[in-house]
């Protein structure tokens, strides 16, 4: 008698821990994909203020404006990096 409570006990267990793994493993890639999102907002709002930077380099003839329209450019590059991350740990 007591190994059937023992055995069904851990299958009641067995149960619980799968259901959680796959609770957090959606509670994960739900918060993934806001962040996603959020990097998405702040990848064309860097791009707007390069182009604006750009726009403003060009108007005044500054190079230093250029240079860091430039170095937005590269910070774009890392943020997409970003995005390709969450994509990779979103996967199966």
């Amino acid at each position: 008698m007591k190994e059937a409570v023992k055995e069904c006990i851990a299958c009641h267990v067995a149960t619980i821990n799968q259901k959680s793994w796959e609770q957090r493993k959606q509670e994960t890639v739900d918060n993934n994909n806001k962040a996603q999102k959020k990097l998405i907002i702040v990848i064309l709002l860097t791009l707007v203020f390069a182009g604006v930077e750009v726009a403003g380099s060009v108007a005044a003839g500054s190079i230093a404006l250029l240079s860091d329209a430039a170095h937005l450019v590269t910070d774009v590059l890392g943020l997409v990096a970003s995005i390709w991350a969450i994509s990779i740990a979103n996967k199966d």
